[in-house]
């Protein structure tokens, strides 16, 4: 078994153990030549990550000092099939996490791409900043 199987296989496992669904949904704005905005249209589905509060490292990597209020980390995989045809998606800077909670749903907006596991030229899976979005 190749050393990125195995990482997989890991990885994997933990999201097996400690994922949670939750919506993700990706916004497209079509401008004029004049960038006025002239449509819009938006790519939503359900997808499996796993999302936790900043520790210590994450604050010092991230340059976000103390406060953390409104921030998360989120593990992912790669890309998503949410079109169903093979065609995959990854997530990108911008787009829309949504979960759903007993007190009711929250939604962040990627902030940042923190990192990314990479072995033997492949991506295993990358880790995002979230920002709470406040209405």
């Amino acid at each position: 078994m190749s050393h990125y199987s195995q990482h997989l296989n890991a990885f994997n496992k933990l999201m097996l153990k400690s994922r949670e669904s939750v919506t993700f949904t990706r916004e497209t704005d079509v401008k004029d030549a004049q960038g006025v905005i002239t449509s819009s249209s938006s790519v939503s589905d359900t997808i499996f990550v796993r999302i936790q509060k900043l520790s210590e490292e994450d604050r010092k990597i991230t340059g976000r000092g103390v406060s953390v209020e409104g921030f998360m980390k989120m593990y992912a995989y790669t890309s998503y099939d949410m079109t169903n045809n093979g065609s995959d998606i990854e997530i990108e800077v911008g787009d829309i996490i949504t979960r759903t909670e007993t007190e009711g749903a929250y939604s962040y907006r990627v902030e940042t791409i923190v990192g990314k596991w990479e072995i033997d030229n492949s991506i295993v899976h990358k880790k995002y900043l979230l920002r709470k979005i406040v209405a």
